[in-house]
């Protein structure tokens, strides 16, 4: 017999691009706020709760901050599959302008 545990699991759907953004975004969040308590930081008053109670505004930061993480680990693989390729050539020092519209800032 099957542990009660995998009798009552749901059917696991394959993970959307924006479910996996949401996630890392939540992660970040969570981090955050410990290692912010952890150096003795005090976060803003509302931001200290679980990420679906955030202002909007900080949601989507965090959002936009873990896109822009995701896509910088994929760009840091894709270079180093062309460099084990012998391409590495095209590929700068920096990824290219996020797909999420955000312009570069130095």
């Amino acid at each position: 017999m099957l542990p009660i545990t995998q009798m009552i699991k749901r059917p696991k759907f394959p993970e959307t691009e924006f479910d996996k953004v949401l996630r890392v975004a939540k992660m970040m969040h969570r981090r955050y706020e410990f290692h912010a308590k952890r150096v003795g930081w005090k976060t803003q008053d509302g931001c200290s709760v679980p990420f679906d109670n955030l202002p909007t505004a900080n949601k989507e930061v965090m959002i936009g901050l873990a896109r822009d993480v995701i896509e910088w680990r994929n760009w840091r693989g894709r270079k180093r599959d062309a460099k084990q390729n012998g391409s590495e050539d095209s590929f700068g020092e920096e990824p290219p302008a996020y797909s999420s519209g955000q312009a570069k800032s130095d």
